[in-house]
């Protein structure tokens, strides 16, 4: 009966331990997504005086022309592989996996504000890339000398 006592109890240590383990799986990947998140909120980058983490560029090509780099194709897939890479922390300890945490509301909403993030970064550098590009071909060979210069440059 002592012997049986015992595993009750041991049982119910290790359900203990497996829950706070859990617990603070589930609070350190929270905390690592919103701070990711908040590497890619521009208010709270003003707000804290941060600095972005990932930046895309408009680059001249030849023909008169301007692309985005890197493509917004490339640029989600390396952002949305972080947060997956933080959730799959959860898969490192048996018998916990992450299917609960991304059920989670708080994960829910972070990862939807973190691809909203990523599609107004974009929608912005896009509109700034066709306005640059109307100008370019308005233009045309009446090009300011510096305009010139660059276009020039450009392998």
């Amino acid at each position: 009966e002592v012997i049986h006592s015992l595993s009750e109890e041991w049982l119910a240590f290790c359900d203990h331990v497996e829950k706070v383990i859990y617990k603070e799986l589930k609070r350190t990947s929270i905390s690592a997504l919103r701070s990711f998140h908040n590497q890619l909120d521009r208010s709270w980058l003003s707000h804290n005086g941060g600095i972005p983490t990932l930046s895309c560029s408009l680059v001249f090509t030849s023909g008169a022309n301007c692309e985005i780099r890197p493509s917004e194709v490339t640029l989600t897939s390396m952002i949305t592989q972080v947060p997956t890479d933080i959730l799959a922390f959860c898969n490192v300890i048996d018998g916990l996996n992450n299917d609960d945490l991304q059920k989670d509301p708080e994960v829910i909403n972070l990862m939807g504000n973190i691809s909203n993030h990523v599609a107004l970064a974009f929608r912005e550098a896009e509109e700034c890339k066709e306005s640059l590009n109307k100008y370019l071909v308005d233009w045309g060979d009446r090009q300011p000398p510096l305009v010139k210069e660059i276009l020039n440059a450009v392998p």
